[in-house]
Parts: C-alpha cells; sequence; structure tokens
C-alpha cells in the first residue's frame, strides 16, 4: 500500500492522537519529575509495603530536639494517598523510571482518547466534535501532566463525570417520550466500591462526590416540575449515599475528610503553591480557560437542533468548576473535562447556525467540517491507536529501559535536585555509625533527600508545609532565607548538615568562611552543603 493511501486512511482523530503523544512524551516528559513531592510519594508506597501498614504518623522528617511534647512519638500525618503511592513504587521496584513514566503517560492518554472520547461519542457527539473537545480537555489537563498521583484522579472523574452524563440522558428521553419514569442507576455497590478506591488514591474524590450531588440535586428539581421523574429521587439520593459511605472504607475514617478540609485553612500555606493560587490570565492557563469558557457560551447561544446543550448538570459543573479556576489554577484539568460536553456540543451546532449558513466563507467550512466527519465515521478507531501506542511506551520501558520518543534523562532533573549533596555525603559517611544526618534545607528539596538518601540522611523539613505548622514553617522559612541567628537556629534543630542553592544569602556567608558551627564542605552551581565543625 502506498504512503498516500495509508496517510488518506488516517482519520483526524487518530492525527490528534499522534500530535498529543508528540506533545506530552517528546516536550514535556523533560520535567515530568521534577515535583518537589516525588521523593516523599515513592518512599510513602515503600514504606508502606515494606511495613505492611498506612502510616499515621510522619516516617521521613527528623524531629527537631523539644519541638514534640515527651511521650509523643511524632508527628500525626494522614497519608491521603498511600494506595497511589504504593502503586508508584511497584512500578518503580519493576522497571525504575522508565516504567513509572510509561504508566503514567498511558494513563493519561486513556483518559483523554479512550475513556473521555469514547463517553462523548456515546452522548451522540459527532466524531469532529468530541475530538475537538477531547483535545481541548488534553491541553488543560497538561498543567498536571507531572509524577504525582493527581493523575489517577483526571481518569476517576471523567468515569464519574460520564455516567452522570448518561444517567440525566436517560431521564430527559424518558421525559420527552412522556413515559412514566423507572429508577435508571441502582448500581450502589459499584459507585460505593469506585469511591472507596479513589478516597485511598486522592483528594481528589471530594471533586466526584460533588458531582454526584450536584447530579442527584439536579434530578430532585426535575422532578418538582415534572411528577413522572419522580421515581427517580430516591435512587439519586441512595447513589450519592453510596458514593459519601465509600469515602469513609479507608484507614483514616473521618479523619480523612477532616484532613483535606482542613488544607485550605490557610492563607499562608496556600500562597506557597502556584497551584492553588488564581489563574492568570496572561498565562496559557488563562487563555485556555477564556477560550472554553467563548465555546460554552457559543454552546448555549447557537446551538440548534439536536446540538443543543442538553445537559444542565455539564452546564453547572462547567460553572462551579470554571469560577473554582478563579481561585485555584489547579482546578482547570477539572473543569477542562467538565467543559468537553458543551464544547462539543458548541462546535457541532456553529454549522446549523443560520448566522453562519448565510456566509458564503462559513458555509464552505461547514461543508469541509462534513466532509471531514464523514471521514471519521469510515477510518479506524482511536482506541486502536491508543492501544498500541501505550503497549509500545510500556514495552519499551520494560525491554530496553527507555521510552519511544523521550530523549532525557529519567528522575528529577540534576539542575534542579542536590545529586552533588548526596554523591558527597554518601563519600563521607561514618561506616560505623548507622544514625542518620539531619539535613536543614530548602523544602522543595526534602522529598528528595528522603528518596535518595534513605538510611543516610533525613531532612527536617519538606513540601508537606501543613505537617510542621504555619509557626515553625515561618521561623523556618525566615532562617533558611538568611535572617540573623540562622546559624544558632540549625544547631538547636539539631542539625547536622545545612544544604542550600548556591545563590542564597546562606551560600554567600559561607563562602567567606566559618560561620558558627558551620563550614563549607561542598559547592557547585546549584547546591552549597556546610557541615557542623564539632561534630
Amino acid at each position: 500500500m502506498s504512503f498516500q493511501r495509508i496517510l488518506g486512511r488516517i482519520s483526524l482523530h487518530e492525527a490528534v492522537i499522534a500530535l498529543a503523544v508528540l506533545s506530552a512524551v517528546y516536550l514535556q516528559l523533560q520535567n515530568f519529575a521534577d515535583d518537589p513531592g516525588v521523593g516523599w510519594h515513592l518512599e510513602t508506597g515503600r514504606w508502606v509495603l515494606e511495613h505492611r501498614m498506612v502510616p499515621s504518623t510522619d516516617p521521613f522528617l527528623a524531629t527537631p530536639p523539644g519541638a514534640l511534647e515527651e511521650g509523643q512519638a511524632a508527628r500525626s500525618w494522614i497519608s491521603d494517598q498511600w494506595l497511589s503511592d504504593v502503586v508508584l513504587e511497584l512500578l518503580f521496584q519493576v522497571g525504575s523510571w522508565p516504567l513509572v513514566y510509561a504508566s503514567l503517560t498511558s494513563l493519561y492518554l486513556i483518559t483523554y482518547f479512550v475513556v473521555l472520547y469514547g463517553g462523548l461519542r456515546k452522548l451522540h457527539m459527532p466524531a469532529l466534535a468530541a475530538t475537538f473537545a477531547v483535545m481541548c480537555a488534553f491541553k488543560g489537563g497538561q498543567i498536571h501532566f507531572i509524577l504525582r498521583p493527581v493523575m489517577f484522579s483526571f481518569l476517576f472523574f471523567t468515569i464519574v463525570y460520564l455516567r452522570c452524563l448518561y444517567t440525566e440522558q436517560q431521564m430527559l428521553n424518558t421525559q420527552a417520550a412522556q413515559e412514566p419514569s423507572r429508577p435508571n442507576d441502582k448500581s450502589y455497590f459499584a459507585w460505593a466500591a469506585l469511591f472507596a478506591l479513589w478516597a485511598n488514591i486522592h483528594p481528589g474524590f471530594v471533586i466526584g462526590l460533588a458531582m454526584v450531588g450536584l447530579s442527584g440535586a439536579i434530578t430532585g428539581l426535575r422532578a418538582i416540575f415534572y411528577a413522572p421523574l419522580r421515581a427517580q429521587i430516591v435512587p439519586a439520593g441512595l447513589t450519592f449515599l453510596s458514593c459519601a459511605i465509600g469515602t469513609l472504607l479507608n484507614p483514616y475514617g473521618l479523619k480523612l475528610h477532616e484532613s483535606i478540609a482542613s488544607l485550605r485553612a490557610s492563607d499562608y500555606f496556600m500562597s506557597l503553591h502556584e497551584e492553588w493560587m488564581p489563574i492568570s490570565f496572561e498565562s496559557p492557563e488563562g487563555r485556555l480557560w477564556l477560550m472554553l469558557v467563548i465555546l460554552i457560551g457559543l454552546c448555549v447561544l447557537f446551538g440548534r437542533g439536536k446540538f443543543r446543550f442538553p445537559s444542565p448538570t455539564s452546564l453547572v459543573a462547567c460553572v462551579v468548576l470554571g469560577l473554582s479556576c478563579l481561585d485555584a489554577v489547579r482546578m482547570l484539568p477539572f473543569f477542562a473535562i467538565a467543559a468537553s460536553l458543551p464544547v462539543a456540543c458548541g462546535f457541532a451546532s456553529l454549522g446549523q447556525c443560520s448566522i453562519f449558513q448565510r456566509s458564503r466563507p462559513f458555509a464552505r467550512l461547514a461543508s469541509a467540517f462534513m466532509f471531514f466527519e464523514r471521514r471519521e465515521h469510515t477510518a479506524r478507531a482511536g482506541i486502536m491507536l491508543t492501544a498500541v501506542i501505550c503497549g509500545a511506551l510500556i514495552a519499551s520501558s520494560l525491554l530496553r529501559g527507555d521510552l519511544l520518543l523521550f530523549q532525557g534523562p529519567f528522575g528529577p532533573r540534576v539542575e534542579k535536585f542536590p545529586y552533588g549533596a548526596i554523591q558527597f555525603l554518601s563519600a563521607h559517611q561514618d561506616s560505623e555509625s548507622k544514625r542518620e544526618l539531619v539535613v536543614a534545607s530548602i523544602p522543595e528539596w526534602g522529598g528528595f533527600l528522603s528518596k535518595f538518601g534513605t538510611g543516610m540522611v533525613r531532612p527536617l523539613i519538606d513540601d508537606r508545609n501543613t505537617l510542621v505548622g504555619e509557626d515553625f514553617h515561618k521561623r523556618y522559612s525566615s532562617y533558611i532565607g538568611g535572617a540573623n541567628g540562622w546559624d544558632t537556629f540549625f544547631v538547636l534543630l539539631g542539625a547536622d548538615a545545612l544544604l542550600v542553592p548556591s545563590g542564597g544569602v546562606l551560600a554567600k556567608a559561607l563562602q567567606q568562611g566559618p560561620v558558627g558551627e558551620w563550614s563549607l564542605s561542598y559547592q557547585d552551581r546549584l547546591q552549597t552543603l556546610a557541615t557542623k565543625t564539632t561534630s
């Protein structure tokens, strides 16, 4: 078969999948493991596998002398992502970084190009419109295309969102036919199992639970104005109850929910994370948000015929999640998924709008859309292509120890994390002493030290900021930034070593000579390591 004939048989959806793979693997995997929490997530998985239990106290950070009350062994900690940490660690043990990269990339591709795309097609969206909507959602999720458990939440939310839409569509069909309503969904055990799994994987289950509650509330409102739908009220309530009960099936019970609710109790801690900051309209994320809002508006204004926006649940979800992006940019991936149905409806309905039909250029454009739509119907399914790509990624990671299309190094990058300090401490570690060195470092390096310094070093802090408390974090941040008395402060904390960025105030002070009990031991362009002269 000639190259031209092969190219002619490739659908637009398959071409979009290929471009998405290039975007994710070739471009964005370069900094995939640069998140500060990668280290302690993997270490949590290793700890759970080794101890055959879920931690209730923090096992990684050093405890400053006198910081805890007498008789208290360690800081309490709710490990709200422990199951996903176990999965990541198992993947790491089997195939190291390449398998972790390949598995999470495959999960991401399947979420959008199999589950979300298939769901939109099941909701009778045209193939071209569904492809466009999925690509928008894919780009929205890329702000969190990182080696973190949040990747699992995208899949779970997509499943829950689509299931709510299926249920609503069945009700709309019943209402249109003016037939007596029967309960649509009695799979309460399946709902409970889904949320029980999600609650042990990632705190994003709260968004999914809100989605189910929203769907149930809209069902109740519909039943008020349309009596035949009242048979749906009890099943909707039982579905939400099943989901809520499922979230309690975790090692911490209600404490998990209390921990999640307390995450935003401190404005100080929220200001430390870019993902919790409001979306910036000057950023690519902000421009994507505006585009999605405009497309939803077009759907509402110009929707015609069968592509008129049919789903109050989706519309309300878009409004709520879209507004939440104004408060925290990390909500954009969930908003983009929720926007997929109205975006697809809006895209499909533009060609039927009389304003555009009277314009010759737009009429030609509509004809072009119809041509490509016919090709989509006769082209090979994108599901097979996605499966082949995911299989190839995983196979290459297991058989060759690399990743197709990916040219960069695996794991946290040398340009951002202190490998040099770890190597220095390893080379100079006292082989007779089994005590781990307590290291005072910036929070962004704490998780890295926990992973790569296992059995050798123990950090005083990492990016789990709420774990150490607001008062301690403020004082620690002040002294690690060079406030007067920093040398005494870290000695009182019991630190054996001090690890800071080379361009900071502490690094420059140590370059001039010993400061108090601290003297320079190792330095390069990224990091400066000082140890106590009396240790």
